[in-house]
C-alpha cells in the first residue's frame, strides 16, 4: 500500500515536471523566435519561478523515489533534464 501510495505522488510530481517543462519549451521558442510580445524581463522572471518550483519539485520527487525504490535517481529518471536545458537557456541567454 505504501509503495502505491508513493508512486502515485510521484506520478503527480512527473506531470507538473512535465507541464513546467512544456511552458519552458514555449517560453524558449518564443525567445528564439521573437513572436512574443513580452518583455525577455518577464520571460526570465517566469523562468527562474518555474524553476524554482522544479527544483522543489525535484528534490520531493528524489526524496519519495528513494524510498519507493531504494535508488538514487538522476535528473534523467525524474525528467528534469529537459526543464534544465531549458533553463539553461533561457536564464544564460
Amino acid at each position: 500500500m505504501r509503495k502505491r501510495r508513493l508512486n502515485l505522488l510521484l506520478d503527480e510530481i512527473h506531470c507538473r515536471i512535465i507541464s513546467i517543462d512544456d511552458e519552458l519549451l514555449t517560453l524558449v521558442k518564443a525567445v528564439n523566435e521573437s513572436t512574443v510580445n513580452t518583455s525577455f524581463a518577464c520571460i526570465r522572471r517566469r523562468a527562474e519561478q518555474l524553476g524554482n518550483e522544479a527544483g522543489v519539485l525535484g528534490a520531493r520527487a528524489r526524496k519519495l523515489y528513494i524510498a519507493a525504490t531504494g535508488v538514487v535517481p538522476d535528473n534523467q529518471d525524474l525528467g528534469l533534464v529537459g526543464v534544465f536545458e531549458s533553463l539553461d537557456f533561457l536564464l544564460h541567454e
